[in-house]
C-alpha cells in the first residue's frame, strides 16, 4: 500500500492515546480509510471510509474479537467513527474527523506544487553554486597565489586529479606524498607565489621529472645486478 497519512502531535492529548486497543484500532482504520470516493465490491465508497468486518480486524491487528468490539464501541460512542452494516458479512466505517486528521486534495495539490517549487530553487540555487564555485576556481588559478592555495584548489578537482593518477600510474597516496614533494620543492627553492596555471604546470613538469629519475634509477640497478652477478 502506497501514500501516507498525517497525524496532528495534538494526538497524544486523546482520551484514548493511552488505551493500546483503542488507539491502535483508530490508527489502523485512519490508514485504511479511502483518501478519495472510490468502488469497493460494488459498493460506493466515500472519502474517509473503509470496508471491514470485526473478524476482519481481529485477524490484522491480532487483537481478541472482544478487545476489538470494546475498541470499536468506545471510538463510536466518542463520535470517532460511524459504523453502518450494509452486509452480514462486513461493515462501512467512516471516520467522522477524517478532513481534519488529512489533508483535503487541494490542499495536497498545493502542497505539492510548493514542494516542486522550493525544489526548483533549490535547485537552482544548487547549480547557481557549483557554477560560482566553478568560476571562482577558475578565476583563482589566473591568479597569484601561494603554493598552499593552490594546492587547496587543485586538490578540489576529484576529476582532474583521477585522469592525472591515470595518465602518470599513481595511486592515490603516491599522488598526494608527490603533492607534499612539490609544495616542499617550491618552498625550498623560495618561489611560493606565482599564477595558479603557472604551479599546475610546474607541478606537471615535476612528476615527469621525478618518474623519468625513477625510471633511470631503475635501469642503473638493473645493469649494476647484472654485472655483479
Amino acid at each position: 500500500m502506497n501514500g501516507f497519512i498525517s497525524l496532528h502531535r495534538r494526538v497524544i492529548e486523546w482520551e484514548w492515546y493511552t488505551d493500546p486497543d483503542t488507539f491502535r484500532v483508530f490508527i489502523h482504520l485512519l490508514m485504511m480509510a479511502n483518501y478519495a470516493p472510490a468502488k469497493v465490491r460494488g459498493r460506493d465508497v466515500a472519502r474517509g471510509q473503509h470496508i471491514t468486518s470485526t473478524v476482519r480486524l481481529v485477524e490484522t491487528l491480532n487483537i481478541s474479537f472482544s478487545r476489538v468490539r470494546k475498541a470499536l464501541k468506545r471510538l463510536r460512542e466518542g463520535g470517532e467513527i460511524k459504523i453502518d452494516n450494509p452486509s452480514n458479512r462486513f461493515s462501512l466505517v467512516t471516520i467522522v474527523k477524517y478532513d481534519s486528521y488529512q489533508l483535503s486534495p487541494d490542499d495536497l495539490v498545493k502542497l505539492a506544487s510548493s514542494k516542486d517549487d522550493a525544489d526548483d530553487n533549490q535547485n537552482a540555487t544548487n547549480n547557481k553554486n557549483n557554477n560560482n564555485n566553478k568560476e571562482n576556481k577558475e578565476n583563482t588559478l589566473v591568479d597569484i597565489i601561494n603554493v598552499h592555495d593552490w594546492k587547496t584548489i587543485y586538490l578540489q578537482d576529484t576529476k582532474l586529479i583521477e585522469e592525472f593518477c591515470k595518465h602518470h600510474k599513481l595511486d592515490s597516496k603516491l599522488f598526494q606524498k608527490e603533492i607534499d614533494s612539490f609544495v616542499i620543492h617550491r618552498m625550498n627553492s623560495s618561489t611560493t607565489t606565482d599564477k595558479g596555471t603557472e604551479f599546475s604546470r610546474h607541478f606537471r613538469n615535476f612528476i615527469r621529472k621525478r618518474i623519468d629519475m625513477k625510471t633511470k634509477e631503475g635501469k642503473v640497478k638493473s645493469n649494476y645486478s647484472k654485472q655483479a652477478f
